[in-house]
């Protein structure tokens, strides 16, 4: 056997059927674990909006003039109630 037949050998009947063991592990725990993660992305996501506030109200940070709409869109309903304050997106 060559090299490149080996290479495919090994990839055909090693590599790939972990990798697809892998990755339906990595899906069925992505399924038991999402609202505990979505949860956790947007309490990080609302502690740095309060933080960046402080440094505002402290005279520290600049207003925001802009963030990211995916991560406005991930953190609640089309961003209502962010502590953020700032020029352009929540002006």
């Amino acid at each position: 056997m060559d090299k490149q037949a080996a290479l495919h050998h090994f990839k055909e009947h090693h590599f790939t059927p972990l990798l697809d063991i892998q990755l339906d592990m990595l899906e069925a725990k992505f399924q038991r674990c999402q609202a505990q993660l979505i949860f956790d992305f947007k309490e990080s996501f609302r502690d740095l909006c309060i933080h960046i506030l402080s440094m505002q109200q402290q005279g520290q940070k600049d207003p925001i003039d802009w963030i990211y709409p995916l991560l406005v869109f991930a953190y609640s309903d089309a961003g209502a109630n962010l502590p953020v304050y700032g020029r352009g997106l929540f002006c």
